[in-house]
């Protein structure tokens, strides 16, 4: 990982932070174990959200979305934390998405190859951003789906170097390619 990708990314994640509700960062303190039934979406949901967290943040050489449990930790905090009118616009936009590509592609959005899902995630993202205003739903979803993996287990562990205290900083560090980053 080049340095530079490794500001973008801690970038992001901070970037994504001032976006998210702030009942968000109180309910991912509390313990998010197997008792906690998420119940706001429905099976074919599921697997939308899932086929969504998984174009955003793939599996490489490290765990993907799915793998680090983003799509369960994302139906929590949505549920949980969400206002009800954000709720509606991520719930609106994966109908949405969904009609849209069975229209357009002649196949729901999980059913689609990579290459064309990312397509129309792109295509949706850059139609998002020409309307200047509030985030709409692929923001609002890239932001969260971000977030639940930089805070779930995996991706604390595997895609990062996570250390709680690495000791004092310095800015003369040197960067060796391929290090991983500090959260």
């Amino acid at each position: 990982m080049q340095r530079r990708e490794a500001v973008k990314i801690v970038t992001a994640f901070f970037g994504a932070s001032l976006a998210l509700p702030e009942s968000v960062f109180a309910r991912i303190a509390e313990p998010l174990g197997d008792g906690i039934k998420p119940t706001l979406l429905a099976g074919k949901q599921r697997k939308l959200l899932a086929a969504i967290s998984e174009c955003i943040i793939p599996k490489t050489d490290t765990p993907g979305a799915v793998e680090a449990g983003v799509p369960r930790l994302f139906e929590i905090l949505l549920q949980d934390c969400y206002k009800a009118d954000d709720q509606k616009l991520i719930m609106d936009g994966m109908v949405n998405l969904d009609a849209d590509c069975k229209t357009k592609q002649g196949a729901s959005f999980a059913k689609l190859s990579k290459a064309k899902q990312i397509e129309v995630l792109t295509e949706m993202e850059k139609a998002e951003r020409a309307v200047k205003g509030k985030p709409g739903f692929i923001r609002m979803t890239k932001d969260l789906v971000k977030f639940c993996f930089v805070n779930s287990e995996v991706g604390a562990t595997t895609a990062f170097e996570y250390q709680i205290a690495p000791g004092r900083w310095s800015g003369e560090e040197l960067y060796k390619m391929g290090d991983k980053i500090y959260l």
